[in-house]
This record gives structure tokens, sequence and C-alpha cells, in this order.
């Protein structure tokens, strides 16, 4: 499955960069789930990065994909709520918690001040598919829980030229519409993220 991401996500690159003007970017990326997300996993995330390539149109407007890995976990022990094969527990103990999303999309962004400009700031909106894993673990009890997503980010962010390279960092609002059960019952199964990213960009005009 990993592997079917990482190829994806090259094509997405590759399209992007055989245009004359283009920006390939590789970020690290944290995260702060909210939502469902948040609270299943509270702790805020240092572990994650995305690829991007972007292909300038004309002067403002850059389109392409993006593909990301976000992971959250955390160890607590409180009282959780499951709802698995019919059967409904209230577990306590020290438990693990493990999120990992895996945002794959199409993108669009408007960029601010002038192409030689040395910061330009920007706008944009990202649309596709996130598939997103979640895990519980107590003991020797696991639940595990996979689904495809359809969801959206809406972004902002500062593209930043050093010399023959850039640096760009952003803000993603990331929402993905439920889909499949939630792994503790009910029927919001909808996940959502901040993520904070900051990478480098090589480009070409």
């Amino acid at each position: 499955m990993k592997f079917k991401f990482l190829t994806i996500a090259l094509l997405l690159i590759s399209v992007s960069l055989s245009a004359q003007q283009f920006l390939g970017v590789v970020s690290y990326s944290t995260a702060l789930g909210t939502g469902n997300t948040g609270d299943f996993i509270s702790d805020f995330s240092y572990k994650g990065f995305q690829f991007e390539g972007r292909t300038f149109t004309n002067r403002n407007w850059t389109f392409g994909g993006t593909f990301g890995w976000n992971i959250f976990d955390t160890q607590v022990s409180k009282l959780i709520h499951l709802e698995r094969d019919d059967k409904i527990s209230d577990i306590q103990g020290t438990q693990v918690r493990y999120i990992n999303s895996f945002p794959i999309m199409a993108n669009g962004h408007y960029y601010f001040m002038k192409r030689k400009d040395p910061i330009r700031p920007f706008v944009g909106m990202n649309v596709g598919l996130y598939y997103i894993t979640q895990r519980f673990q107590l003991g020797v009890y696991e639940a595990n829980e996979s689904n495809w997503h359809f969801g959206f980010a809406p972004e902002a962010g500062l593209l930043i030229r050093v010399g023959d390279m850039a640096i760009m960092a952003n803000a993603k609002y990331n929402y993905a519409l439920t889909a499949g059960k939630p792994l503790g019952g009910g029927t919001d199964n909808s996940h959502a993220y901040l993520s904070f990213n900051i990478g480098l960009v090589f480009y070409g005009y």
C-alpha cells in the first residue's frame, strides 16, 4: 500500500516538473488533530512529510498535486468506548493509539506580488483523497480501522527565494469527510487536523 502511495506521488511530481515553469517541494510536516482526530489523539505530531509539484500557468497561478504522510500517536490511561463486531465495551487502562493519514490531492494556488520578488504570499486549495488508518492497543487487545475519505485542505503560506532555490512555509486545514465506521462507534468518522509545513523548493522558469 505504501509503495502505491509513493508511486502516485512521484507521478504527480514528474508531470509537474515536465513543464517549463514549475515548483518541486519537499517538506517536513507537523500537525495538530482537531475534531474526532483531536479527541482520539490530542498530542502534537512531529512526524510527517509531503512532496509537491506545482506548475505555473501564468504569473500568479499554479496547479499541481501533493502527497503526504502524517503520523499521530500517543499513550493514555483513560476510559474509551468501543463498538466492534456488534459488541460494546468500555475499557480503562494504558492504551497506545495511532492515526496515519496519507493525503493524495490535486491543488491550485494563487501567488501575490511579482514573480521575481523575494517573498510571495499565497493561498490555495487542495482537493482529493485521504487514506486514514486508526489503531488502538490495550495489552493483547487491538482494534483497527482503515478507510479512504474524500476531503479538502485550504492553505496559506509564503514562498521565499534564496538564491537558486527557495523555502516554502505553509499551513493547511485538512478535513476528511466521514467514511467507514468510527473505531469508537457512532456514525461520524470524519477526521481533521492542522498541518504546519516547511520545505525546500526546487524551481525553474
